[in-house]
């Protein structure tokens, strides 16, 4: 609290005056600020003199009504990036993707060391009698051996009844070959090369060729009477690559003609998969029926002679796991003995198919045998 003396006149004692309760409670304020002047020298203002008379703290007063929100302020400046926390836990395992392109295959590895030879093992059941066995053509008549000793006794006779010829008194019989166990007609020729329009002979005959020509060893007579007219009943060309279309790095198509049989073997990439290129892409080769889904695989008329199918076939082509692409289309005489692949959905132009598995194509022929193999 300030404290002022003043001396109220010249005949009064100075007297101690508590401003502060007198301005409060007289409303004194302006005389006295005008004696403090006057008498003491005091040069402020009456409110920096009033000023001067500071109360007690009062009471915190009723909170007055929230003023209205004010402005957004400006952003502050980014703090310093904190430490990196620890690592979490790994997520769930995702999904397997789709299985990227095939590569191209790598150069065969050289062969192992060949593995020590294996016991012998135990001998099979002996197989069953065979059938007997036609009988042969009579052979040459022998040298006539020395004339025996006379008989003693009573004379013999010789009867012949049918084919069996017997001596009398229980001298015993033969039985004589019948005219028809002999077939002079019937025989085997064995020659080198193929023996249409070279070898005449009668229905029935057989043929050896020991050169095995294209294949085919054994052929038999089964029509006319002059050069013409033989058929391959023993051959086998062995397994023949193909020049394909559409095909994807190294893939093959191979034929096989084993006497009236025609197979196909499709193979050449990863665990024996087939491919073809993209559509568009090198080699690619479109069948005009369907351009999008259709393609080439040997093209019109692309099937050897001597491999080629009486009428036309289809079947199904796979993925490795066994769901269907499509399906594989040879053509017989009336659709240019072609092959094909026809998928069920359009082949991508973007990305290559390399894990086909192709159903099997086997079927009978009746064309002559290939006077030339592929």
């Amino acid at each position: 609290m300030t404290t002022y003396v003043f001396t109220l006149s010249d005949k009064t004692p100075a007297v101690e005056i508590d401003v502060k309760e007198t301005v409060i409670s007289q409303g004194a304020g302006q005389d006295l600020y005008d004696r403090a002047k006057k008498e003491l020298g005091y040069t402020g203002t009456f409110g920096e003199f009033l000023a001067t008379f500071k109360g007690e703290k009062g009471e915190r007063g009723t909170d007055g009504l929230a003023g209205a929100k004010g402005d957004k302020g400006d952003t502050g400046e980014r703090g310093i990036q904190g430490e990196r926390g620890a690592d979490g836990l790994p997520g769930a395992r995702g999904e397997r993707g789709e299985q990227g392109p095939i590569g191209p295959a790598g150069p065969k590895g050289a062969d192992g060391l060949p593995g020590t030879k294996g016991e012998r093992g135990a001998d099979g059941a002996k197989g069953d009698k065979g059938d007997t066995g036609e009988r042969g053509p009579i052979g040459p008549q022998g040298l006539q051996g020395e004339r025996g000793r006379d008989g003693v006794g009573i004379a013999q006779k010789l009867t012949l009844s049918g084919n069996t010829l017997t001596l009398s008194d229980g001298g015993g019989s033969v039985t004589l070959p019948r005219q028809e166990d002999t077939p002079s007609q019937q025989y085997e020729i064995h020659g080198t090369g193929m023996p249409n329009g070279k070898v005449e002979a009668p229905v029935g005959t057989t043929y050896v060729d020991t050169n095995a020509t294209n294949g085919a060893l054994k052929w038999i007579k089964r029509t006319g009477s002059n050069n013409q007219g033989w058929e391959v009943l023993t051959g086998d060309t062995g397994w023949r690559t193909l020049n394909i279309h559409s095909k994807l790095g190294a893939s093959y198509l191979k034929v096989r003609r084993k006497n009236d049989t025609v197979m196909y073997q499709f193979g050449g990439l990863s665990w024996g998969w087939f491919g073809i290129v993209r559509r568009g892409g090198p080699g690619y080769s479109m069948q005009p029926s369907d351009k999008e889904r259709n393609v080439f695989i040997l093209g019109l008329r692309g099937i050897p002679e001597g491999f080629r199918s009486e009428f036309s076939l289809i079947g199904g082509i796979y993925n490795d796991k066994g769901t269907p692409y499509g399906t594989w289309y040879v053509g017989g005489p009336g659709d240019a003995f072609m092959l094909r692949f026809q998928f069920a959905d359009p082949v991508p132009t973007d990305r290559d198919i390399g894990d086909i598995r192709v159903s099997p194509i086997m079927y009978l022929t009746n064309e002559p045998w290939p006077t030339s193999l592929p």
